[in-house]
């Protein structure tokens, strides 16, 4: 600095009288936030007379001109001229500039602090007003790190009142942006600067190591911090999105008011001074008349490009033309002219270069540099629920990022862009995973009042009935019996509405977050566009998807050990049928296809494996239905009930296994008809392959018995004439299974392919037979066609039950489906008729998943191949034993 002030000593004086210039243009902008209310300032509906009339000022460039930058002037051009420093306006501004705040900008995040800069500088300097300044610093350092946040905090708080009434005007009355542009900016660029210089103090106190740690002593992080900062920041955007909606009518206003209140006032301005102009300057103002006043509204109808850059070129050159000192024409002599052009040239960015304005007034790209305090300030609106729908704002601030760059620094584009899509990646998904642990929050309470509805959550209160009826006597445990016990809907009972239980504030805070996510449909940064709204829609397919995993069992510890204790299906089907019509409810408040997603994630359920490759709850059910039900019925003693259409465990369960489940709650037509629902026709025809291997595997054990007892049982088809030793075989196969074998060997007898043409002629054979040796493992067997009976009920349940879920939601396509199998009759295609019927749950004269099983001479699961005469021995001894 030091070096700087030696280089610019013979322009001090230059520099001096621009300071001084720039007394008046300060002083307008250095007001307090109740000065700001008393003037009416930005208030457009102070006069409803005037609100057609645009603002007529002699500065208007001066008064979109950033404050910050401003007070940068001052700061650093003070110390060039100190020698000048007598003027008291001059030090009385500097005085103001130094309480308004301590921290002034150098470049981006580059800042000093600035009374330690200004001392140190000031005192190498030795002269009275060098004297002056140092005693001004040392005067308004304390005050500026003490009360300065005040004032901006009141400042802030008046933008924000301003800036909603401005928005809520504009909007309703799109066409006031013509004549009230200049408040608009305005209020964009004050509300910018008090932005810029929040961030650069809270940066200070929050993660700056150099602050001064004595003037900065007692003061805690939440005195910088500002909790309606979103909505400031959301106002800047919506100010800014309704400028850019509405451009058209602003650029039509003024290109109207070029052509006509501007051109005449020129006109009159030019009759005035154009005899006197020289040649070149007569000739740039002549121009710039033409130029204004050949302006149509007819080049926007036939949307014709505007191009005034060359005009506002001609400004600058017949300023600089005529800031020259001559004799004949001054343009400080004739300030009129000038502030005339001025307007006009003003004017004129409003046709062609609104967006550069927008940028030049609004910009807040300051965030890229000061990513903690993004995030800081962002996460403000998970703390205050009065924030949660201007959290878009943040979002939307990362398009402002790549207006930072220049066009000298080409390579500085990528890392910036970069910088910008990742905040608004991470910005946007925290909002939609918020939004989404919300309406988890809301499903699990309603599950939780859905199951209160239960049956059997009435029991307790028809003990409580009873009770009464016994003891009369005792008033003080009745009453302590019925406090106890909660009805059903007493959630809904309030005294007062300004009383909000659990639910209304999430149903608020959801309202709030999807006002967020719901504001707009999409949101361009650097060539990238993010979708708010399909942000959440994945959110909730992914929870959704959990959830139904989650939800289907409970883990419970018994003996030390995890167990997996299964939700019923009929308990989980009211489970998914409760999220759904919750989830269904999002609908109202954010524009989503939610009926989309339940579609992708239970057709998905209906697999065993979901997109991301974890267990579905296909892949659950049959594990419990497959490998702990159906494989352990021999254990548990279970028995088919065809009319009820129920299993039902007939012996006690194995106390001492850990896993005993009670087949009739799972197994009945109720339960079997909430799973086909569940799980759906994909889900019950992998569970069908899963019974059919069940069954494939019993028919191999009955085939290896019959192979290791082939000769005893030849022998017996041949010796059965002898009575003695027919009555000694009689006696050793009547065992305890001997009857069971009987009850279901009709089921046995549907699964052997041609058993019923062969068992007549078999009966005769047997009683040719006269030798007999001792049978091995009849009870194996005799299990073995127990469990395929069993399996064979099962199936036949989940087929009828699937059957009859399709026909309830496929009523038109099931009946086609019965309509073609009952007309189309060619033996060619039976087996493919037949497959096609058993996949809708109806009853075929072939099974053929079993078929296939039993056809396929290379088994890859059990390596079974026998020739077509050893199945049909087999088949014939089978029946023998």
């Amino acid at each position: 600095m030091k070096k700087l002030a030696e280089d610019f000593v013979p322009h001090s004086k230059l520099i001096y009288e621009c300071l001084q210039s720039l007394v008046p243009i300060y002083k307008q902008k250095n007001v307090t936030a109740e000065e700001m209310r008393r003037n009416l300032m930005l208030n457009l509906s102070a006069c409803p007379n005037l609100m057609l009339q645009p603002p007529f000022t002699d500065t208007i460039n001066c008064d979109i001109l950033s404050f910050d930058q401003i007070e940068r002037w001052v700061v650093f051009t003070t110390p060039l001229c100190i020698g000048y420093m007598q003027h008291q306006e001059c030090l009385e501004m500097f005085r103001n500039v130094l309480l308004n705040g301590h921290v002034h900008v150098l470049y981006r995040d580059d800042t000093i602090i600035t009374h330690e800069f200004l001392f140190k500088f000031l005192e190498l300097v030795k002269n009275s007003s060098a004297k002056k300044l140092i005693e001004i610093v040392k005067d308004t350092q304390l005050a500026s790190f003490q009360n300065a946040r005040y004032t901006h905090r009141e400042k802030r708080q008046f933008l924000r009142s301003a800036l909603r009434e401005m928005s809520l005007l504009f909007t309703d009355q799109p066409g006031l942006l013509g004549p009230k542009a200049l408040y608009l900016f305005m209020g964009l660029s004050m509300a910018r600067d008090e932005i810029h210089w929040l961030l650069r103090h809270q940066y200070l106190h929050w993660f700056d190591p150099a602050k001064p740690s004595k003037l900065t002593k007692g003061m805690a992080k939440e005195d910088w911090m500002d909790k309606s900062l979103p909505e400031l920041l959301f106002l800047i955007e919506e100010l800014r999105t309704l400028a850019r909606k509405y451009f058209q009518v602003i650029q039509r206003y003024y290109v109207e008011y070029l052509c006509g209140a501007d051109s005449c006032t020129l006109n009159q301005q030019m009759e005035q001074v154009l005899n006197i102009l020289p040649e070149d300057e007569a000739i740039l103002l002549s121009s710039f008349h033409s130029t204004v006043s050949s302006l149509s509204v007819k080049q926007i109808e036939n949307n014709e490009s505007i191009n005034l850059r060359p005009l506002r070129l001609d400004w600058f050159r017949f300023q600089t033309y005529t800031s020259v000192i001559r004799p004949t024409f001054s343009l400080t002599r004739n300030s009129t002219l000038a502030k005339t052009i001025n307007t006009i040239s003003f004017h004129s960015k409003l046709v062609d270069f609104i967006d550069e304005v927008l940028t030049e007034t609004s910009d807040l790209s300051l965030f890229c540099f000061y990513p903690n305090l993004f995030f800081e300030n962002f996460h403000i609106c998970f703390e205050y629920p009065s924030q949660l729908r201007y959290s878009i704002a943040f979002p939307l601030l990362c398009s402002h990022f790549m207006s930072c760059t220049h066009e000298l620094c080409p390579e500085e584009r990528q890392f910036i862009g970069r910088k910008s899509i990742d905040f608004a990646s991470k910005v946007i998904d925290d909002m939609a995973r918020e939004t989404k642990d919300i309406i988890a929050q809301i499903c699990d309470k309603h599950c939780e009042l859905n199951l209160q509805l239960d049956p059997m959550q009435s029991l307790p209160f028809l003990l409580d009935h009873l009770k009464k009826k016994h003891r009369k006597d005792n008033k003080k445990q009745n009453q302590q019996q019925q406090t106890s016990l909660v009805k059903p809907g007493s959630e809904s009972i309030r005294f007062n509405r300004e009383e909000m239980n659990f639910l209304d504030k999430m149903n608020m805070a959801l309202s709030e977050w999807c006002f967020a996510l719901n504001y707009t449909h999409s949101i361009t940064i650097w060539e990238f566009t993010f979708f708010p709204k399909e942000y959440l829609y994945t959110k909730l397919e992914s929870l959704f998807n959990k959830i139904l995993v989650q939800k289907c069992y409970v883990e419970v510890n018994e003996k030390n050990e995890k167990v997996r204790v299964y939700l019923r299906p009929t308990e989980m089907l009211n489970i998914i049928e409760s999220y759904m019509k919750i989830m269904l409810t999002i609908e109202n408040h954010v524009h989503i296809d939610i009926t989309k997603a339940f579609n992708n994630v239970l057709g998905q359920q209906s697999q065993l494996i979901d997109s991301n490759g974890n267990a579905t709850l296909t892949r659950h059910y049959c594990d419990l239905y497959i490998d702990k039900l159906l494989r352990n019925i021999e254990r548990n003693h279970v028995i088919y009930l065809p009319s009820q259409k129920s299993f039902l465990s007939a012996g006690k369960s194995d106390p001492s296994h850990i896993e005993s489940i009670q087949h009739e709650n799972y197994i009945n037509y109720n339960e079997m008809s909430a799973l086909c629902e569940i799980i759906g026709v994909v889900g019950a025809k992998y569970m069908i392959e899963q019974v059919n291997g069940l069954i494939y595997e019993n028919l191999i054990k009955l085939k290896a018995i019959v192979s290791q007892n082939k000769e005893i049982l030849q022998s017996l088809r041949i010796n059965f004439d002898r009575p003695d030793m027919m009555k000694e075989l009689y006696k050793r196969l009547e065992s305890k299974y001997f009857k069971i074998f009987f009850s279901n060997l009709k089921y046995f007898t549907t699964i052997v392919v041609g058993v019923n043409s062969y068992f007549d002629s078999i009966k005769k054979k047997i009683q040719k037979d006269s030798r007999i040796d001792f049978l091995k493992d009849v009870d194996l067997a005799l299990v073995s066609l127990l469990n395929i009976g069993i399996y064979l009920a099962f199936k036949s349940l989940l087929t009828e039950c699937l059957h009859e879920v399709l026909e309830k939601r496929l009523p038109y396509l099931m009946l086609s489906a019965e309509e073609f199998s009952k007309n189309f009759k060619d033996p060619k295609f039976e087996l493919l008729i037949n497959e096609m019927s058993s996949s809708c749950g109806s009853q075929t004269s072939i099974d053929t998943g079993l078929y296939q099983i039993i056809k396929t001479p290379n088994s890859s699961r059990f390596n079974f191949k026998v020739k077509k005469k050893q199945i049909k021995k087999i088949g014939i001894v089978k029946i023998i034993f």
